[in-house]
């Protein structure tokens, strides 16, 4: 009696175990010298391919088979438990799937392998497809009649390959718009009547002044050497040092008559370039250190070569101006030394160093001990160590500069902040 040979059994597909079966059943039928019929054969043959997570799925059917017929309830089971259910695709049609960087076709087909279990028009299947695209292909595919989901598939992959991808851009920063010319003289009448207010403080305090002795003399003139002169536009390091001064808060530093520490007349803006001492802290599933930035409104990953080679789907803006650009998102989950998982999307950008954000500390409630050097976790009471170091990275922020517009969006933070984990 002749023997089968053995078949080439294709990978089990978690995404679709309704099409693995299908593909299993071709590839049963093409056995030599003649097909497999027998329901205990296919069964082994599948049981033997499946991976050791889709066997613990439906391990109660693998230790106790039916004896009738094993193939048959594999494949119920299997597709029941890893596929998705009626309600399940329901939703998804429903709720809309992201295009991302998948062609329009691509998507088409998800939706109609979704849709094909219901009763779902062709109008409406085309209705809630177009609500995916962009809006500009959207326009041009609503002037076009009479039209179907496929046809407008399509059309839809040749506007795309035509049209460039547009970049959304998360800070406001990068269309800052010039303050107008009554803002901008508002401001100057401010500084004057500060800097007349100053003037005013020090010629009070200067005829206040008591008699000193002649150490507290020579003090004074020391102190009278550094102070700026008539032009409140240069102070004492810059007009004797020019531009090595190094202690001056540009554009001009007014110091007191009292002590050396001064009043600013601008804000202070640390050089982009110095090296700050930070915290970082070890992943122990990926082996790669995390900068802990509570001033980062998102984490990031660091993109690999062929992710850098991408078109960017997004744009955030760094806090020295510059763009970081966004390829996407990635689930990460990390061991960082607390007794529990951390399972959080991290964008995808070109940076240098991975980045835990303020999204991820306030989503597992979670504070970082500059003085302890140690994160601590708030639920668990548990402290891991963290290492402190010099780093040149800049936060990522989505509302950046000091103006009238970016005051405006400070006032609705859900605007611009970045989606939790739950957000839908």
């Amino acid at each position: 009696m002749e023997e089968n040979s053995a078949v080439k059994m294709p990978p089990f597909n978690f995404g679709d175990p309704q099409l693995w079966f299908i593909m299993a059943e071709a590839t049963f039928q093409l056995a030599i010298p003649k097909p497999i019929t027998a329901s205990a054969t296919k069964y082994n043959y599948c049981v033997a391919h499946l991976s050791p997570e889709a066997a613990a799925i439906v391990r109660d059917v693998i230790t106790c088979p039916d004896k009738d017929d094993s193939y048959k309830q594999l494949k119920e089971e299997l597709i029941k438990r890893c596929g998705e259910s009626k309600s399940q695709e329901i939703r998804c049609l429903l709720a809309g799937e992201q295009l991302g960087d998948r062609k329009p076709t691509d998507l088409l087909r998800v939706m109609q392998r979704r849709a094909e279990n219901h009763q779902i028009s062709d109008t409406l299947l085309l209705e809630l497809f177009l609500q995916q695209l962009p809006k500009n292909v959207q326009s041009i595919l609503l002037a076009i009649s009479p039209l179907n989901a496929a046809k407008a598939a399509e059309i839809a992959d040749r506007i795309m390959e035509v049209t460039p991808p547009k970049v959304s851009k998360i800070s406001s920063s990068n269309s800052c718009e010039k303050v107008n010319n009554a803002s901008q003289s508002e401001l100057l009448e401010e500084i004057k009547a500060l800097r007349k207010e100053v003037a005013s403080l020090r010629r009070s305090r200067s005829a206040d002044r008591r008699p000193r002795n002649n150490s507290r003399k020579r003090a004074d003139f020391r102190f009278r050497q550094r102070s700026p002169s008539q032009s409140n536009d240069v102070c004492w390091y810059h007009k004797t040092f020019n531009k090595n001064a190094r202690k001056c808060i540009q554009p001009f530093f007014l110091f007191g008559k009292r002590g050396g520490a001064g009043v600013a007349a601008t804000n202070f803006l640390p050089s982009e370039s110095s090296n700050q001492c930070r915290l970082f802290i070890l992943d122990k599933n990926l082996n790669q250190q995390f900068l802990i930035d509570t001033g980062s409104d998102c984490s990031i990953f660091p993109a690999n070569k062929n992710e850098r080679n991408l078109a960017p789907i997004q744009t955030f803006q760094a806090a020295n101006g510059s763009p970081i650009f966004v390829y996407g998102k990635k689930l990460l989950s990390l061991n960082l030394g607390l007794r529990r998982k951390f399972v959080f999307p991290f964008y995808i950008c070109n940076v240098s160093k991975a980045i835990i954000g303020a999204d991820f500390l306030y989503h597992f409630n979670l504070n970082a001990d500059l003085r302890k050097r140690c994160l601590y976790d708030n639920n668990t009471h548990l402290k891991c160590h963290a290492i402190y170091k010099s780093a040149d990275v800049v936060s990522i922020k989505t509302i950046c500069g000091n103006n009238q517009y970016t005051k405006l969006l400070s006032e609705f933070p859900n605007l611009t902040k970045s989606p939790c984990l739950d957000q839908t």
